[in-house]
């Protein structure tokens, strides 16, 4: 999700990857600065969060993704790379979780909500949010068809303000699935979690955030004192975790 900070949070990002680059020891398309940093003052995740999980990594050998990848029009077509990039994770958690509320925090080009979209229930319906309207983006992977069924709707509202949040407080309770994907700057996440605090979500809902291994949400990560689980090795090279909010 974009925010009107955006100018800055950009040079703080232009300036960890030219240190990213200095110092890594690795030669890699992608590579960043990172931590290693002990569990054993973490929290546990819990055993519906490892179920869940599991049955999900089963899952991944049985997601295709062909027909988004096929849309997108930048060079690297990422939602086909597998292992590295999360798509095929978030439709194994979808089979697997069966949600009937979705909400992704962070729209962008549209991969991802194309994912939510093909593996959730006929009956559900994913909830995206940014305040860029979608054909604003060049590269664009949607059609105006993927709205026209009401399954797929996109919120131009900013939850991480006040008027935002209240706005759709009752959206994010009855939400079974929210993934965060917003701007990785050590600010927003945290504002995002905060404001989950503040209300009930559902019994059993999961809250996936992206990139959690960046040096930025390295300590929002850890201080989630919630069940969670780091599922990396089959999500995002850069950090995927999973919370059973209630767990």
């Amino acid at each position: 999700m974009k925010t009107n900070y955006i100018p800055k949070t950009r040079i703080k990002i232009y300036l960890q990857k030219f240190f990213n680059k200095l110092f890594s020891p690795i030669d890699s398309p992608s590579s960043q600065l990172s931590i290693i940093s002990s569990l054993h003052d973490d929290v546990s995740p819990s055993p519906h969060l490892l179920d869940l999980s599991i049955t999900a990594i089963n899952e991944l050998k049985n997601i295709d993704l062909i027909d988004i990848a096929s849309r997108e029009k930048i060079e690297q077509k990422w939602v086909s790379v597998y292992p590295g990039e999360h798509y095929k994770l978030l439709g194994a958690l979808m089979k697997t979780m069966q949600p009937k509320v979705v909400i992704e925090i962070g729209t962008f080009l549209g991969q991802a909500s194309l994912v939510l979209k093909k593996y959730t229930p006929s009956n559900a319906v994913v909830h995206t949010f940014d305040i860029v309207k979608w054909d604003e983006f060049r590269d664009t992977c949607f059609m105006q068809s993927d709205f026209n069924d009401g399954k797929l709707v996109q919120h131009l509202d900013d939850l991480t303000t006040d008027s935002g949040f209240i706005k759709h407080k009752h959206l994010l309770m009855n939400a079974d699935f929210i993934f965060v994907d917003a701007l990785k700057d050590g600010i927003q996440e945290k504002i995002i979690l905060n404001k989950l605090e503040e209300i009930q979500l559902k019994q059993n809902c999961i809250v996936m955030f992206d990139d959690i291994r960046m040096w930025t949400m390295i300590k929002i990560w850890k201080d989630i004192k919630r069940p969670k689980m780091d599922l990396t090795s089959f999500g995002h090279w850069s950090g995927t975790g999973l919370i059973d909010w209630n767990g």
